[in-house]
């Protein structure tokens, strides 16, 4: 069972609106080098046209203390967030959740009572917008996982060059060392790969967005709306509510970000 960490939170609203989120969700894109016909029985699988390359689809949950609580890699990299989310056993292992607990995903996922991810659309209430920023700021924690552990660990920086039975142990011990450092609050230096070019040093915003994009998340099949996506969750409504109660709604600062950006 997933432990419940800590909120998520970014502000004190946060605390008091998102509670029993036990976790943030999202899928990783990690490289490859094109496996054999040898070793698999079509190697053209593992290719993302998004991403330009080979690679496998992890999928993870963390916590708040940025711990990786939750992993798997199962799909290879042609397969989005949804697919390989359903394809894993992450849904057996959210199943045994306490009554009204959940983990937070983006749009790629679909809504269930242990999955919360954001309104659809763009006709939205105000109550549903300012669900979908706090969802979405709990949400953060992973995208910052993530740009920990590719930071920190420079195997991650391009193709593994290892044999396909080999290549989910080698992740699996970059996700145990990556636990053990954070456990132990242990500073490990950048490491030196040589001709490899590091990811760009990670900056975030006051409102918990992410200013750069410095890790291969598997990208959402645009122009095709996700099953499920606006299927009802009650954790998802009771946020809503509770955000309508309490008169919260999105910051005024986000809402001139986004408008900014759109223009």
């Amino acid at each position: 069972m997933l432990p419940e960490p800590p909120s998520f939170s970014a502000t004190a609203a946060l605390v008091d609106v998102v509670r029993k989120c036990v976790g943030a969700m999202d899928g990783l894109f990690v490289r490859m080098i094109k496996p054999s016909a040898k070793e698999v029985a079509e190697p053209n699988l593992y290719y993302n046209g998004h991403k330009n390359g080979f690679g496998m689809n992890f999928q993870a949950v963390c916590d708040a203390q940025y711990r990786i609580v939750a992993w798997t890699m199962s799909c290879p990299g042609s397969q989005n967030d949804r697919t390989a989310f359903n394809f894993a056993w992450f849904d057996k292992l959210l199943a045994g959740l306490p009554e009204g607990h959940f983990v937070v995903g983006d749009a790629a996922y679909g809504a269930s009572e242990r999955v919360v991810v954001p309104f659809p659309g763009t006709s939205l209430s105000a109550s549903q917008d300012a669900c979908n920023y706090y969802v979405s700021q709990c949400r953060m924690a992973i995208e910052q996982t993530y740009g920990i552990l590719v930071r920190r660990w420079g195997i991650l920086w391009r193709p593994m060059e290892v044999r396909i039975e080999k290549f989910e142990h080698v992740v699996n011990a970059v996700v145990r060392l990556h636990n053990f450092c954070r456990d132990r609050k242990v500073d490990v230096p950048t490491e030196n790969t040589g001709s490899a070019i590091p990811p760009p040093e990670v900056a975030f915003d006051d409102d918990g967005l992410i200013s750069s994009d410095y890790f291969e998340t598997v990208p959402v099949r645009t122009g095709r709306p996700v099953k499920d996506q606006a299927k009802a969750s009650k954790p998802r409504e009771a946020i809503r509510k509770e955000l309508e109660v309490a008169g919260l709604m999105r910051p005024e600062h986000n809402i001139a970000r986004s408008h900014k950006r759109a223009s």
